[in-house]
């Protein structure tokens, strides 16, 4: 059992940590600079400035796929290699499904990209993949890269399509 002398003591170092945690929070900024400020800081028109981080998290990742090759709309062999950056969580496992579709929809190729370096980030990352067609396919068709999506859940669905010929 702990004596009063105790129980005072530690009343009062209570005290003491609420009182600076208050005193603390009172001296957060909490209203929104001046118009003043506003105007002497705001970029020139040349300037955009850069998106904000909710405003990146309302764009699907597929804005930020860059797919480096094949080029749209180019004509390609069999085998041809798929290169580009994708934001990390593009990515599961440092992978992700790529798919070669003919105009009706049928696949006729498969791989799987990987990356090349660290994924778990929600930077850009490099990704690499050997795409192989059925050898009897010609013809117009949609590369697609699709966003891995190990949950299943439909609002975690997205993809990239590229439009290719195959040779």
């Amino acid at each position: 059992m702990m004596s009063t002398k105790t129980w005072l003591v530690v009343i009062f170092i209570l005290f003491v940590i609420i009182v600076v945690m208050l005193g603390f929070l009172i001296t957060l900024p909490t209203s929104k600079p001046s118009p003043d400020i506003i105007a002497a800081t705001s970029t020139t028109e040349e300037e955009a400035p850069p998106p904000t981080e909710e405003e990146e998290s309302e764009k699907p990742l597929s804005s930020r796929v860059v797919v480096t090759s094949p080029q749209a709309k180019q004509l390609l062999g069999h085998m041809f290699t798929v290169a580009g950056v994708a934001p990390g969580p593009w990515f599961f496992e440092a992978q992700f499904p790529m798919q070669v579709r003919d105009m009706e929809g049928n696949v006729v190729g498969r791989a799987t990209a990987t990356a090349q370096g660290e994924w778990m980030t929600t930077e850009l990352v490099t990704f690499t993949a050997t795409m192989q067609i059925d050898a009897t396919f010609h013809g117009d068709a949609k590369l697609i890269l699709i966003k891995d999506n190990p949950s299943g859940l439909p609002e975690h669905d997205d993809a990239v399509e590229i439009p290719i010929t195959i040779d």
